[in-house]
């Protein structure tokens, strides 16, 4: 086998992998719209259940420390960004959140960036990973 003919056959190979690979990388997670549709919903966590409405508000019950009952969110390169203010600030906090996993019953991220008076003293980041599951209403 020649110098040019194994290259050129290690190539070909690499491209299959790479064929193979993309799309599945690209199907990790669906697009911004979508994942915004499967967020709009009540998910229930540990300690609250937060509602995502359809017109980018949130609602969070019981309410945190500080009184961040609600907020407004968007989605953006997968990532889930909030933003709310406390009671008595002048100021917004955000955060921004990777979604790893997000489905119609399942909603798994940690919080990558967190600004502003609702930041967590002592946090590190990223955080670890939150999972809620979706709230469904009984018939």
């Amino acid at each position: 086998m020649t110098p040019l003919f194994r290259r050129l056959v290690l190539m070909s190979r690499a491209g299959l992998v790479v064929a193979f690979l993309a799309p599945a990388i690209a199907l990790a997670l669906p697009d911004d719209a979508t994942l915004s549709r499967l967020l709009v919903g009540t998910w229930k966590g540990p300690r609250h259940e937060t509602q995502y409405r359809a017109d980018g508000t949130w609602v969070l019950d019981p309410p945190d420390e500080g009184d961040n009952t609600r907020g407004k969110w968007r989605i953006e390169h997968g990532r889930l960004i909030e933003t709310w203010r406390l009671t008595d600030e002048t100021e917004d906090s955000s955060s921004v959140e990777e979604i790893i996993q997000l489905t119609d019953k399942i909603f798994k991220s940690r919080i990558i960036l967190q600004e502003g008076p609702g930041k967590p003293e002592g946090q590190v980041l990223p955080s670890e990973i939150f999972t809620v599951t979706r709230v469904t209403e009984k018939n």
